[in-house]
């Protein structure tokens, strides 16, 4: 177990989908629902799939420590996941960069699939 803090982990996530080049070259529209003193939560549109993050003070009844990231699209008219990453207690700051990188990836590769 690390000792990262839910304050901690919450600004790096934060400061993360500010200055995301990708997100910004590849005009990912980012829309902050809530950032409170307990929650942040985003929705990242790509197109025909949207991703939504969520740090979370205390995930009581989620698979999760802090870290939320799921993604859905649409495929032959049907809603699916298209990637899911949850955090755990042995995730470090550099994991939680790392998923969140190779996630965006994946949504930019699905959304080129689909054109």
């Amino acid at each position: 177990m690390n000792n990262l803090s839910f304050m901690r982990v919450k600004e790096t996530i934060s400061n993360w989908l500010k200055s995301n080049e990708k997100l910004e070259n590849n005009n990912v529209p980012v829309q902050m629902l809530i950032n409170n003193e307990s929650l942040l939560r985003a929705v990242l549109i790509f197109g025909e799939c949207l991703a939504e993050i969520r740090v979370v003070e205390k995930p009581e009844f989620a698979p999760f420590r802090f870290v939320c990231f799921e993604m859905m699209g649409i495929e032959h008219g049907e809603i699916s996941a298209v990637h899911t990453w949850y955090d755990d207690e042995n995730t470090t700051l550099d994991d939680i960069i790392k998923s969140l990188d190779k996630a965006v990836d994946l949504a930019l590769e699905y959304i080129e699939l689909e054109r």
